[in-house]
């Protein structure tokens, strides 16, 4: 499993947005970014993809505070 940290950035997809993920690659990362961020026209999305320890990852992971 590999740790990313994405930016999506708002201009032409639904609104700003920093979070993490495990993924088994950037392409699964991608394809997350088109269903929760695009509408699934991928097109639309401007977006940073960052690999991140595992260690950053669990600390920033939201849904673990819960």
């Amino acid at each position: 499993m590999t740790y990313y940290k994405v930016k999506v950035i708002g201009e032409n997809s639904v609104f700003d947005d920093d979070y993490v993920i495990s993924a088994n690659s950037e392409m699964e990362v991608e394809s997350d970014i088109s269903t929760h961020y695009c509408g699934n026209d991928f097109s639309l999305a401007k977006y940073t993809i960052t690999k991140i320890t595992e260690k950053e990852y669990l600390a920033n992971d939201d849904r673990r505070k819960f």
